[in-house]
């Protein structure tokens, strides 16, 4: 059981996960992250398609958090 920062439910009840990775600068952190995946992708979150993700790295770019958003709104019409 993983609390994802966002979750959407399509109209066809497939989940939608969106992580924003703030502090993966830090180890501890990063180290999670890394646990944290490895747990989605082993119950069927696939990246790039029901397991989206942001992150701070070299600072947030609001064109990187537009195209996620774009996807997400992708997948959840998909689904």
């Amino acid at each position: 059981f993983k609390l994802p920062d966002f979750t959407f439910v399509t109209d066809a009840d497939e989940v939608v996960i969106w992580e924003h990775l703030g502090m993966l600068d830090l180890t501890v952190y990063a180290n999670g992250w890394e646990r944290k995946r490895h747990w989605y992708h082993d119950n069927g979150y696939i990246e790039g398609e029901t397991l989206f993700t942001t992150s701070e790295i070299g600072g947030l770019h609001s064109k990187d958090v537009s195209d996620t958003i774009s996807k997400v709104r992708a997948a959840i019409e998909a689904g």
